[in-house]
């Protein structure tokens, strides 16, 4: 159980399939804010970025970032931290997370239970208990 980190990296985020993280991102509708991290999926670095300003357009938005470069909201990637994977899990949903040992424990809608490995970050964790259960259907926000 280790609590090193609080934010996902670029790694952990493709340590899964295309498709799997395409099904978090449509299932939990994340929006973007200032003061977010984030990286650039198209044309994709491997380099993580701070949300400065967000410009609204009619039918869309544009990211702001480092003093000013512009990328279009769908080209950006939310590297989630462990309150915003917190928040997606319990949003609608009963949730409990726990500690045993050095493992870290999810309980979701008290029949799902994930167990993390040894000494696993909570932030990794929560990552593959969201992507688990959106791929799996069991978090939908419409």
């Amino acid at each position: 159980m280790q609590y090193d980190s609080d934010i996902l990296t670029i790694e952990e985020v493709f340590e899964f399939e295309s498709e799997e993280v395409r099904s978090v991102l449509r299932a939990v509708e994340y929006t973007i804010r200032v003061g977010d991290n984030f990286f650039i999926i198209s044309p994709y670095n491997d380099e993580t970025y701070v949300v400065e300003a967000i410009e609204e357009h009619y039918d869309s938005w544009t990211v702001i970032y480092n003093g000013g470069k512009r990328v279009d909201n769908k080209d950006v990637f939310p590297l989630f931290s462990v309150g915003s994977l917190i928040s997606m899990l319990s949003f609608n949903n009963e949730f409990d997370l726990r500690t045993a040992g050095a493992k870290w424990i999810v309980i979701f809608d008290h029949c799902h239970e994930y167990a993390s490995e040894e000494n696993e970050l909570l932030v990794t964790f929560l990552w593959y208990v969201l992507k688990d259960l959106c791929v799996r259907g069991l978090i939908n926000r419409n």
